[in-house]
């Protein structure tokens, strides 16, 4: 059967429909286990051919199965449970903030898993706290949970574990990230840019086309013309050239760049 996301809009996040956290959840409700995995198979099968649906109506359906199999009493004790496990992770300074499984991944995106590998160890590590009624966990805890369950993971191993702990060392470091990148004009630094610095939660990014608007207010272009063309046309401004070259060698574009 094809992998069917559950999807939280309020945390806009999609995990895997793991049945065990669900068997385990009908579990703390008072069913047995065989009763559990009957109506986590049932609803599995209910769901075939779905790819995505939201924990909300995920959560009705098994309420309704509930209702028409175990009684209302059942199912009300389901939908408190599901309710009541609020999970907080304390920080350094002792602050507690909600267990974001979006964020989470994000953070696990960091260190170079897909997205797709994120959120097995998104699912893993909740279950992790979920099974054991876990509502408060020290950020401390968490990393070591997720160092083990990627270091258990087939698909991951050591390697990736070792990753993970390297930047976890590093974002508690309170170190300063600089991160430099370079390459021709057009060749998409920015876009990298950004793309790198929402990964790597960078608030502040500086491109050199910013840079050179702020250096063109500051110098004349009588002082310094090849700062006041195009990267693409710097070397129409270098001594003894011109626009109307007929031929223009790779040579002299690079010195039109370089100068720039």
């Amino acid at each position: 059967m094809a992998k069917i996301l559950v999807e939280d809009p309020e945390e806009n996040t999609r995990v895997p429909l793991l049945r065990g956290i669900l068997i385990h959840s009908l579990q703390e409700a008072g069913l047995s286990f065989d009763a559990a995995f009957e109506i986590a198979t049932d609803i599995r099968h209910e769901l075939e051919g779905i790819e995505v649906i939201a924990s909300d109506e995920l959560r009705r359906r098994v309420v309704n199965l509930l209702q028409s199999r175990e009684g209302s009493e059942v199912a009300e004790r389901y939908k408190k449970l599901k309710e009541s496990l609020t999970i907080q992770v304390e920080q350094r300074d002792g602050q507690l903030i909600p267990f974001s499984r979006f964020e989470y991944q994000q953070g696990l995106e960091t260190i170079a898993l897909t997205s797709a590998e994120a959120m097995e160890i998104v699912a893993t590590v909740y279950k992790h706290l979920v099974d054991r009624r876990i509502e408060v966990i020290t950020s401390r805890h968490l990393g070591r949970l997720t160092y083990r369950y990627l270091r258990q993971s087939s698909e991951l191993g050591e390697d990736v574990a070792k990753r993970w702990l390297v930047w976890r060392d590093f974002v508690n470091d309170d170190r300063p990230l600089i991160i430099l990148l370079g390459g021709t004009s057009g060749c998409g630094k920015s876009t990298i840019a950004t793309m790198l610095a929402n990964r790597l939660d960078i608030v502040r990014s500086q491109s050199t086309d910013m840079l050179r608007e702020v250096m063109r207010t500051m110098m004349p272009e009588q002082l310094l013309p090849i700062l006041h063309t195009s990267s693409f046309r710097a070397w129409t401004v270098l001594p003894g050239t011109g626009a109307e070259m007929a031929e223009v060698s790779d040579n002299l574009l690079i010195s039109g760049f370089r100068g720039q």
